[in-house]
């Protein structure tokens, strides 16, 4: 039995773990095996010839995401257990590749102030990620009842040098009361933000071009103009 005690948790495998190793032809075998940590799953395995094209897969599965630490503002907070299928590919003579698919389910984010807060509960919550060599590709997907939604496509080139952008956002009935809270100057935001818009520019100096949308938009507040 194994155990490795961290910040991220208290993690413990049960069953052996067989792997081999052949110096003859530099053949590595290690058998799909996982860590439990309560709820969550850590599951590894790898299979092939060391300087071939070969892969290592892991997945995680019911990871309170708050155990990451991640740094929020003061008055964010975000629940959610975090799920995450990845597989690297490699080879002699040949670019190591990342496919990763991530998505948080049960997930939430609490927006608040000392006078108000808002809650948005979130049905969809995935991104899905591509390294290469020289590109990295990222697409996301975002559903919420209370705050409404946003798909994104997103590729950046050459990502070691220039860092160039392409690809497009769309958002669709984005509620600007969620974040009113956010916004001191503000006593009152309303309104529901949609379009969409092609991205472009480098990663330093991003641009987006196109049609944004408010449909019943207010704001009031002391400290206004």
């Amino acid at each position: 039995k194994g155990r490795i005690n961290s910040e991220y948790g208290n993690w413990i495998i049960d069953p052996n773990v067989p792997f081999s190793f052949s110096d003859k032809d530099y053949h590595f075998s290690l058998e799909q095996h996982c860590w439990n940590e309560k709820e969550a799953t850590l599951c590894l395995g790898f299979d092939g010839k060391l300087e071939n094209a070969d892969k290592f897969e892991f997945e995680l599965q019911n990871y309170d995401i708050n155990k990451l630490g991640l740094e929020t503002a003061n008055n964010l907070e975000i629940e959610g257990l975090l799920n995450i299928v990845s597989q690297v590919t490699w080879g002699k003579g040949q670019p190591l590749q990342l496919n990763s698919e991530v998505n948080i389910t049960d997930g939430s984010a609490l927006i608040y102030n000392e006078e108000e807060s808002s809650v948005a509960n979130f049905e969809t919550l995935t991104m899905k990620v591509r390294l290469d060599e020289s590109s990295l590709t990222v697409t996301t997907n975002i559903k919420s009842r209370e705050l409404g939604g946003m798909t994104s496509d997103i590729r950046i080139d050459d990502i070691f040098d220039t860092r160039e952008l392409s690809g497009e956002i769309n958002i669709t009935d984005i509620d600007l009361a969620f974040i009113e809270p956010l916004v001191y100057q503000v006593d009152v935001l309303n309104g529901v933000v949609s379009g969409a818009g092609i991205v472009g520019g480098t990663l330093n100096k991003p641009e987006v071009i196109g049609q944004f949308n408010v449909n019943n938009g207010y704001l009031a507040g002391d400290e206004l103009p």
